[in-house]
């Protein structure tokens, strides 16, 4: 109601005394607020100091909490790298012994087909050799039967014509009617020795 004007102060009144309240409340917070920001920021930097204080130290006594399991990792780690290492060099050799494994045997092919080819050759050559010994041999008692066979030709012939040398001498002797003295008539030579040329003249 617009007559009720005692209502409207006290409003007012109230209304100011709430406006005055929340500036100071505002006015409060902000003080308090920079006040904790700057609490915030000493302790941060009081918070930044003791960790770095603490943080190496920390881990330094970690490190020697653990040191004999820090120690054994390491030998660890050694031996894991030495039986590593080890083995890479164990892989190497045999490797290098298989390698060395694989050239024996392709040598030891080479020289068994060497062996096998010389062997051969040798064969081929004691064949060849006994061949042409054979050969030799055939061919010289070939030569030796056609020499046996011309001697023996020529001893025919020679006994053939010996025996037609006598018959023709038979075929030439002559026999005397009157005396049965015989001779040759191709140089008149008398055959019979026994008589004597008185013997045929008279």
């Amino acid at each position: 109601d617009e007559t009720q004007t005692h209502l409207m102060v006290a409003a007012r009144s109230l209304r100011l005394e709430i406006r005055e309240r929340r500036i100071a409340v505002i006015k409060a917070h902000k003080e308090q607020k920079a006040d904790v920001i700057m609490e915030g920021r000493a302790l941060d930097g009081i918070k930044n100091v003791l960790l770095g204080i603490m943080v190496p130290l920390e881990k330094y006594l970690g490190e020697q909490e653990d040191y004999a399991k820090i120690r054994e990792e390491a030998r660890e780690t050694d031996r894991r790298a030495k039986a590593e290492r080890l083995l890479a060099e164990q892989e190497e050799d045999e490797a290098e012994s298989a390698r060395l494994k694989v050239e024996a045997e392709e040598r030891e092919k080479n020289a068994a087909a060497v062996r096998v080819v010389e062997e051969a050759a040798k064969t081929a050559r004691i064949k060849a050799s006994a061949e042409a010994e054979a050969e030799q041999k055939r061919h010289e008692a070939e030569l030796a039967a056609a020499e046996e066979r011309a001697l023996a030709e020529r001893a025919l012939w020679k006994e053939r014509e010996e025996e037609h040398e006598k018959e023709l001498a038979r075929a030439r002797q002559v026999k005397c009617p009157q005396c049965g003295t015989q001779f040759d008539s191709a140089d008149n030579k008398y055959v019979n020795e026994a008589l004597s040329i008185e013997d045929v003249l008279f």
